[in-house]
């Protein structure tokens, strides 16, 4: 048989491992909890991120649109000022057709 000594030092053996028992039994449900709360927040920045993906390309084939359309813009100016240019050219070449004799007098004078 044990004497009261040794089983009071039993049971106060015993209380600790329960009351550790319990704190980690705590610890568990505490650290549990914090991983879940930790998974949604993960899963809502993942979300998050996936929207602003799908807005960066939506933006990006918005400009790039833009630049095709500024492109047609620029071609379709660059024709309009080539047309012009030969209009102006050809004015420029009958204005002085019609005025040869001012032309030549000039350089003799």
């Amino acid at each position: 048989m044990m004497s009261s000594g040794t089983e009071a030092l039993a049971m106060i053996t015993l209380n600790s491992i329960e009351q550790l028992a319990n704190r980690l039994a705590e610890l568990l449900t505490k650290l549990k909890d914090e991983n879940e709360q930790l998974k949604k927040e993960a899963h809502s920045l993942r979300q998050k991120v996936s929207e602003k993906d799908l807005e960066h390309i939506r933006e990006m084939k918005e400009l790039q649109r833009t630049i095709e359309r500024l492109e047609r813009e620029r071609m379709m100016l660059q024709k309009e000022k080539a047309q012009l240019d030969n209009q102006m050219k050809s004015v420029y070449d009958k204005l002085n057709a019609l005025l040869p004799e001012q032309s030549e007098q000039g350089h003799n004078s």
